[in-house]
């Protein structure tokens, strides 16, 4: 396995202990990302890439991120 692909599958993985510990389901993740919940199904399975405008985007400040505060 490359570094690049470990670092996927690391990232997808760590991205979705984030989300059951926020207790959010993939739809709700997607919707608050701003994603589809194939992408988030992608990501956390290490078959899709962020990118920097995935970073970027912002939950609106009427619907803060659970994702965000989960520790």
């Amino acid at each position: 396995m490359t570094d690049v692909r470990k670092g996927r599958r690391d990232l997808g993985a760590r991205l979705r202990d984030l989300r059951f510990a926020a207790h959010l389901g993939a739809y709700q993740l997607a919707e608050q990302a701003g994603w589809s919940a194939s992408k988030v199904s992608r990501i956390e399975s290490g078959a899709h890439s962020l990118t920097e405008a995935d970073f970027m985007k912002r939950p609106s400040p009427d619907s803060p991120s659970k994702l965000l505060t989960a520790r």
